[in-house]
């Protein structure tokens, strides 16, 4: 689903589930209604993922085996540059290895996870002891894998973590002064959005 909103006009929009008129007299017409809720559903293919690795052919392999998943997999071998990545682009993953020049991996999971708390960090890793999980989860990790390690277990743990982390933090839509809850979402329960938007002389548009 996506959410937009554009300046100088009054008409909203769902595409394939139901029209909604906002009229002058801040009266609503529905056209055309589908159905009374929508839902959700997130898949790989929208979905961005950054690995942190300076191993460029350990990189390459979970890059390909994502990719052969549909997902978008950005690479980085340096802790400053994916320090940087992880801050600066939306992504819906960091895969983080701990021993990156320039910046370590630790350093880069609590500077991420202090500005994105919400990102899904999964720490892979040849340190195996006990007091480096631990330290890890601490200071933010979401997940700790250490090498050597299967990727059918890596893959599964990154759609267990993508499946948490999804749904809370795209449940309300905010643009600008209007806010939406996708979750709880029916023809209805737009009408003080719509509402809003009439006032405020948007065009709110939403398509799955």
């Amino acid at each position: 689903m996506t959410f937009g909103v554009q300046r100088g006009g009054s008409n909203v929009h769902w595409s394939q589930h139901f029209r909604v008129l906002v009229t002058a007299d801040n009266s609503l017409d529905f056209l055309n209604l589908a159905r009374t809720s929508v839902a959700v559903r997130r898949t790989p293919r929208n979905m961005r993922i950054l690995i942190a690795e300076d191993d460029t052919a350990l990189a390459g392999f979970v890059r390909k085996g994502l990719e052969a998943e549909h997902y978008a997999v950005d690479v980085s071998n340096a802790g400053e540059q994916a320090r940087a990545l992880a801050t600066e682009l939306d992504y819906d993953l960091l895969v983080l290895d701990l021993n990156l020049p320039r910046l370590d991996g630790v350093n880069i999971l609590r500077r991420v996870r202090a500005e994105k708390p919400q990102l899904p960090i999964l720490v892979l890793t040849a340190r195996g002891r006990v007091d480096d999980r631990v330290m890890c989860l601490d200071a933010g990790a979401d997940d700790y894998v250490v090498k050597p390690f299967s990727f059918s277990e890596l893959s599964a743990r990154i759609r267990a973590l993508l499946r948490r982390s999804r749904l809370p933090s795209e449940s309300l839509l905010m643009v600008e002064d209007l806010k939406l809850d996708r979750i709880e979402a029916s023809p209805r329960s737009y009408l003080p959005v719509l509402l809003q938007a009439r006032a405020s002389r948007c065009s709110v548009f939403v398509s799955v």
